[in-house]
């Protein structure tokens, strides 16, 4: 870590705030004839020197810009327009988005969308017609040829527009718990759900089971020591409980029985490169760096061409760290 003479350290403290930090940082080394990089130079005195930047307040609202948006807030249809007029009379530049904010939460004003009660009853009369909310959305926009946010009209419709006549019925609820343990996934629940009820998707099936109905599928039961095939790689169940978390991979536990704990900081290789023989014989331990090395030099179905790889590549490991310790 570099160090400071007395000299730098008081330099520093009469000029910090009189410049940026890469500006500072161009000064000093110009200054000291020295190279230092600017986030070094700041760390050095934010922590060593106790020096901070002073914060520049930037959105700050005068009580005539205050007064001016409450008066025109509502005489803009959006609020790019009225961001444009307010820089253009104050001589500022505020982006949208702050002028949205400090409206919404210092002011306390918020444009609301209006919608006429002829589209009002619309929404309510076709609610049930669409499966997604973005169909309904986009059904509305065509009947009545206007532009509304999407966004904002499907908050709207979530929250005033959902009749209680489109929730489960009483016989449809009577169904889903009748029949949950009929079916193995969801996927099939759905389609003999929809062969006699209204088209409901996967998704809201399974929530909907899952919180009002407090059902859940568990999943196949295996016993333990099985052996299952998951994303291409062999699990074993180590345990009698439910759950993915009493599965283990099952390389690691051939491994571990015939040689103990797999230390800290090394992984396991296949020498043929198949992640589905995991053969005691086919099994290597190598150390983690050593191992993305070996990617690159194995290949595939080669077993003795790959044991001949890995074992270089542990001398080469070897022979790294006796340098490094000698050094």
């Amino acid at each position: 870590m570099r160090k400071y003479t007395q000299q730098e350290n008081e330099w520093l403290q009469e000029n910090y705030q009189k410049y940026s930090n890469q500006e500072l940082a161009q000064q000093f080394c110009t200054r000291f004839s020295t190279t230092v990089y600017w986030d070094t130079l700041r760390t050095h005195c934010n922590k060593i020197l106790g020096l901070k930047k002073e914060r520049i307040i930037k959105n700050i609202y005068t009580k005539e810009m205050q007064q001016w948006l409450l008066d025109n807030y509502f005489n803009y249809k959006n609020n790019k327009s009225l961001a444009k007029d307010f820089n253009k009379h104050f001589d500022t530049k505020k982006d949208v988005q702050a002028i949205t904010n400090y409206c919404n939460r210092v002011l306390k004003i918020k444009k609301v969308e209006k919608y006429t009660p002829e589209q009002i009853q619309w929404l309510k009369d076709n609610y049930g017609n669409y499966v997604r909310v973005i169909h309904l959305v986009d059904a509305f926009k065509k009947q009545f040829n206007c532009n509304k946010n999407d966004t904002c009209l499907q908050s709207y419709i979530s929250r005033h527009i959902k009749k209680k006549e489109y929730d489960y019925s009483s016989e449809e609820k009577q169904w889903l718990r009748e029949n949950f343990t009929k079916y193995l996934t969801y996927a099939e629940l759905t389609k003999a759900f929809n062969e006699r009820f209204d088209t409901r998707s996967q998704t809201a099936i399974r929530s909907f089971c899952r919180v009002a109905l407090g059902l859940k599928k568990l999943g196949k039961e295996y016993e333990q020591g099985k052996i299952v095939k998951r994303n291409g790689r062999l699990f074993i169940k180590v345990t009698n409980m439910q759950g993915d978390n009493n599965f283990q991979k099952y390389n690691h536990y051939v491994w571990e029985k015939a040689n103990g704990k797999i230390p800290k900081g090394y992984r396991l290789v296949f020498l043929d490169g198949n992640p589905l023989n995991c053969d005691i014989t086919n099994l290597d331990i190598v150390e983690h760096k050593t191992q993305v090395g070996i990617r690159h030099f194995t290949i595939k179905g080669e077993p003795q061409f790959n044991k001949k790889v890995v074992e270089c590549m542990k001398i080469k490991s070897q022979i790294e760290r006796v340098i490094g310790d000698a050094e």
